[in-house]
């Protein structure tokens, strides 16, 4: 789970991957054993020639079995035309 505690494994993973601006929220426990985070950034223009702006919205729960944690991303992406191809 250490890519995904918001330290800095995270944020060079991130940048290396074409992420400018990457800026993440702490987790926050949204109801016994379920925690939420928040996820700000922009795409190089390598990966969209229009940039673009990204804000995603993470859910973390433990697996049934309490050995590991499932990770769900629900993700906005904005200021890309819709023709525009991407890689993500």
């Amino acid at each position: 789970m250490e890519m995904f505690d918001g330290g800095k494994m995270e944020h060079e993973i991130m940048e290396k991957s074409g992420r400018l601006s990457y800026a993440t929220t702490a987790w926050e426990s949204v109801k016994p054993g379920v925690f939420e985070r928040q996820i700000t950034y922009r795409f190089k223009h390598h990966i969209s020639i229009f940039g673009g702006e990204v804000t995603c919205t993470q859910h973390k729960s433990p697996l049934e079995n309490d050995e590991g944690w499932t990770v769900n991303e629900l993700t906005v992406i904005r200021d890309v035309p819709f023709a525009d191809y991407f890689h993500v």
